[in-house]
């Protein structure tokens, strides 16, 4: 996620029609921007949540689940990132990325670029939201689906590991035993990939990038 240095960085293939003409629209009147910080969550919407690059987002999910050695899913499709409250007074929720797989997991995907406590929180809330929502009266519990949280961080969470991507469970504090994974949430620090990023450059210019290899997959994300 590094900056465009111009406009023309923009692969107008990845643009439906409307938005095709929309861009020639702006390129015309000079009104787009000249630098666009990848960080920032308006690209980071425009890159994943068009049904159209449904195989990047994928991509990316999979990327992250399977260096955390979780199940990958088949598919994804994108489903409405606001949902109204269903009690009285309470907090709608507005989400950066929200899908559900073929096998019924939902993922939620948010980008945080400040540090503080709340975010956590809000991870917790969204989450335990999602689950509760899968549930009609009537339904049964063993119906409910794994709900996995993916929080982009562009800064460090825990400051004294170099450790850069991070997998949270139900567990027991003592023998770590997981009690149930149904709640998944998982944290990926960006500040800490800059070393990591100039070695990749370097192995790209050498000719011996690979990039099925997942740490440096996900990195390059």
């Amino acid at each position: 996620m590094k900056e465009f240095q111009s406009h023309e960085d923009f692969d107008d293939r990845m643009l439906t029609k409307a938005q095709e003409l929309e861009f020639e629209k702006l390129l015309c009147s000079d009104a787009l921007p000249h630098n666009i910080d990848r960080r920032r969550d308006r690209y980071f919407k425009f890159l994943m949540c068009a049904p159209e690059r449904k195989s990047i987002l994928l991509d990316f999910i999979n990327t992250t689940l399977q260096l955390m050695k979780y199940m990958p899913l088949v598919s994804i499709e994108l489903t409405d990132r606001e949902l109204d409250t269903d009690f009285r007074d309470g907090k709608t929720l507005r989400l950066d990325i929200l899908g559900t797989a073929e096998d019924g997991r939902m993922v939620n995907i948010e980008l945080q670029r400040r540090s503080g406590g709340e975010f956590i929180k809000r991870a917790l809330y969204n989450s335990s939201t999602l689950i509760h929502r899968q549930l009609n009266e009537g339904s049964f519990y063993n119906t409910l689906r794994q709900t996995i949280f993916v929080g982009l961080l562009d800064f460090s969470l825990f400051t004294d590991s170099a450790k850069w991507y991070w997998d949270f469970t139900l567990q027991n504090s003592e023998t770590h035993r997981i009690l149930t994974d149904d709640l998944l949430i998982l944290f990926i620090e960006m500040k800490k990939l800059d070393s990591k990023l100039d070695e990749l450059r370097r192995q790209a210019k050498e000719n011996r990038l690979d990039t099925r290899e997942l740490s440096s997959r996900l990195a390059l994300w």
